[in-house]
């Protein structure tokens, strides 16, 4: 529930992308911790629970919404 309820107040301030099911994916961050921690003991490997997370971070970053950048002017010259 702690989950989700972060991801809905992430989508009211515009930090979550809206077609998110906060539910859902609530779901899936615990399955995917538990399952992490679960695969590391088994493994006796703290790197391996190291690395499961640090990658989960990076899946997290995809719940963001696009950003939008405006143009301002002409874009930078690139080097040729």
């Amino acid at each position: 529930d702690g989950f989700a309820e972060v991801l809905q107040r992430g989508q009211k301030e515009g930090s979550v992308r809206r077609d998110l099911d906060p539910r859902q994916a609530a779901t899936f961050l615990v399955a995917a911790i538990e399952g992490s921690y679960g695969l590391a003991k088994s493994a006796q490997s703290p790197a391996m629970l190291r690395a499961n997370l640090e990658f989960l971070v990076e899946l997290l970053k995809c719940l963001r919404p696009a950003r939008k950048t405006r143009r301002v002017g002409r874009a930078p010259k690139r080097d040729r």
